[in-house]
C-alpha cells in the first residue's frame, strides 16, 4: 500500500496526501502496517549483507573515473619510483 504523489504537481499532491493522512486514522494505520510488513520482509541483516557484497563487488570492478583539476597529492599514488626499481630488478608487475 502506498500513497501516490504527482511529481509534476509535487507540492499540491504532497499537501493533499498529508492532509488525507492527518484526517484518516484507519488509512494511517493501514499504511503504517504495510510499511512495517514491507520492512520486515525486505530489510533484514542477511539481505543487507547480500546487497553490500553485491554493490561493493560491482563498484570494485569499475574503473576509477579521473577527476580533472585535483592537485597532484590527491591523484598521484607515488608508486612511480617503486615501479621503476621493481622493473630494474626484474620484478613482473603484471601478474597478480
Amino acid at each position: 500500500m502506498a500513497l501516490s504523489i504527482d511529481l509534476l504537481e509535487e507540492d499540491a499532491a504532497l499537501l493533499a496526501a498529508m492532509s488525507r493522512l492527518a484526517g484518516d486514522r484507519a488509512l494511517r494505520e493501514r499504511l503504517g502496517k504495510a510499511g512495517r510488513e514491507y520492512w520486515q520482509a525486505n530489510h533484514h541483516l542477511d539481505l543487507m549483507v547480500e546487497d553490500y557484497r553485491r554493490v561493493i563487488a560491482q563498484a570494485a570492478s569499475l574503473p576509477a573515473r579521473p577527476i580533472a583539476g585535483l592537485p597532484a597529492h590527491l591523484t598521484d599514488d607515488y608508486s612511480a619510483l617503486a615501479t621503476s626499481i621493481a622493473r630494474e630488478i626484474g620484478v613482473d608487475l603484471t601478474s597478480g
